[in-house]
């Protein structure tokens, strides 16, 4: 016979999701109208940029970029996210910043019912859904980047639906077509929009796809092909598409996957040396802290083999992340958001198994609430004294980007030399322009290429900047080549700036 909660349990898994939301909501909404110069002001601006110029020029191409000049196309993953924000944009006539943030905070709310379908399967209830939820929505790494302009938490959100999906398409001897088919479109989306994030859950779906099929047989291996193989080509197809149009792209080439390997995939001496698990842990310890490990450990013991399994294949999520891409996740903490559900899921299992071995005690179940409620509570502190202050912190755009923009017009293409490519400057500068790394200033085919690509039109305004400023025979031959005065209109500690001789006597 079916069990179901006691109205005392369902009431208190709906004030902890109550309760927990009304957190999420104040704390994201922290800071709502500041500029994305908060933590990995860069990325935010990037992103930021082509959402701002789908909405703006619409379609095509559909990855426009803006920083390296001319062909405006330069694809790194599928918009999806940017396409989302575009179109909020354009039907709430918010800015794109606000926009970003509205998807981010949507894509949270969508990995919620995802997370829920999982719990379900390991035979954990509505109270243990709940606890889940509480605290994943408390989580400090994820409040802070779930509101930043960045595709984090909406490709967590898809590649855990592609992970759920999966789960119910193997969880039956009996055809799963609907599931099958609707897990295949979820996996080409998640494996589109961020590549990375669904990667880190395909050694867990192997290994449910091998158990399903120890258990039912020798098909369910080839609903697993099926329900996953379609994203896995799918991201092959479209890397070779973007790597194409970046090594074409006159500036660009640097970004291919061939040329970005070692950032993205690191080395084995980084994932040898001491100093790289201290800070992949301390990344960690911005989802929960270290000694939540103890109450794992405890869950995993009261637990049922499934509920044990589960910890575990939660765990594999969580170390696969970072091995498979070690430098990323050593640089950039907001990859961990690719983890944090899995890290969360862990901890959840764990609680919940103690919920389902103390159903009888009162005394049993008073204390995982108050221990719970704890955990809550010192998330929401950790937020607050630590990533939360970053949040609300109001830093202004760069000074040489407004000064730029100043001295511009929407109608001027902008030549960048002596700077590698810089997305909050180009963000803030709001021209069309072209950002020249130090191995391209003499690149004479580069030059050209660019150039024509541009015409009719040419550059408008120069931008010797760093150590190219002081190279004034260099800076001089370019500013004749477009047309330019050799005298900068303006001059700061980091650039010159050179326009045309009627844009000089207008600014005067």
């Amino acid at each position: 016979m079916k069990r179901f909660p006691s109205p005392q349990t369902r009431l208190l898994g709906v004030i902890l999701i109550v309760a927990a939301l009304a957190t999420y909501g104040w704390a994201v909404h922290r800071g709502w109208g500041f500029e994305p110069t908060d933590a990995h002001s860069s990325r935010q601006a990037q992103t930021a940029i082509t959402a701002q110029m789908l909405e703006a020029q619409g379609l095509p191409p559909l990855t426009p970029f803006n920083g390296l000049g001319p062909p405006w196309n330069v694809p790194m993953e599928f918009p999806t996210y940017q396409l989302l924000t575009a179109t909020v944009a354009k039907l709430t006539g918010a800015d794109i910043i606000s926009a970003g943030r509205m998807v981010g905070v949507g894509g949270t709310l969508l990995l919620l019912p995802a997370l829920g379908l999982i719990l379900r399967r390991i035979g954990l209830g509505f109270t243990s859904y709940a606890a889940a939820v509480a605290l994943l929505l408390t989580a400090p790494l994820w409040i802070v980047f779930s509101r930043a302009v960045l595709i984090e938490s909406l490709a967590a959100a898809l590649a855990t639906w592609w992970f759920a999906g999966l789960g119910e398409s193997l969880a039956h001897a009996n055809r799963s077509r609907k599931w099958i088919t609707l897990t295949a479109g979820l996996g080409i989306l998640a494996a589109l929009t961020k590549v990375t994030t669904f990667a880190v859950l395909l050694p867990a779906g192997a290994v449910m796809a091998v158990a399903a099929w120890q258990q039912f047989g020798r098909p369910h291996l080839l609903r697993a092909a099926l329900a996953t193989v379609p994203g896995i080509i799918a991201a092959v197809l479209w890397h070779h598409y973007a790597d194409s149009v970046k090594f074409n792209h006159p500036y660009a080439n640097f970004l291919t996957s061939e040329n970005l390997g070692s950032w993205n995939w690191g080395t084995w001496d980084q994932r040898t040396d001491p100093a790289w698990w201290a800070r992949i842990f301390a990344h960690l310890n911005l989802v929960f802290p270290w000694w939540w490990w103890g109450l794992v450990l405890v869950g995993g013991a009261l637990g049922t083999d499934r509920q044990r399994a589960a910890i575990a294949l939660a765990l594999s999520v969580l170390v696969t992340g970072p091995l498979a891409f070690a430098n990323l996740y050593y640089v950039h903490n907001y990859y961990f958001m690719a983890v944090a559900p899995a890290a969360i899921a862990a901890v959840a299992v764990a609680w919940g198994a103690g919920w389902q071995r103390w159903a009888g005690s009162r005394a049993g179940r008073a204390g995982l609430v108050i221990g719970l409620l704890a955990m809550l509570g010192g998330q929401v502190a950790h937020y607050r004294d630590g990533l939360g202050r970053g949040q609300v912190r109001d830093r202004p755009l760069p000074e040489l980007g407004l000064i730029i923009r100043d001295l511009s017009t929407p109608a001027d293409h902008i030549f960048i030399i002596g700077r590698e490519w810089d997305p909050l400057l180009t963000y803030t500068i709001d021209r069309p322009l072209t950002f020249v790394r130090e191995d391209y200033e003499t690149d004479e085919d580069a030059w050209q290429r660019s150039r024509a690509a541009l015409a009719p039109q040419d550059y408008t305004v120069l931008v010797a900047t760093d150590s190219v400023a002081g190279d004034t025979a260099f800076v001089h031959h370019r500013a004749r080549e477009l047309g330019l005065l050799t005298e900068p209109i303006a001059s700061t500690a980091q650039a010159d700036i050179y326009v045309s001789a009627e844009a000089g006597e207008a600014l005067k």
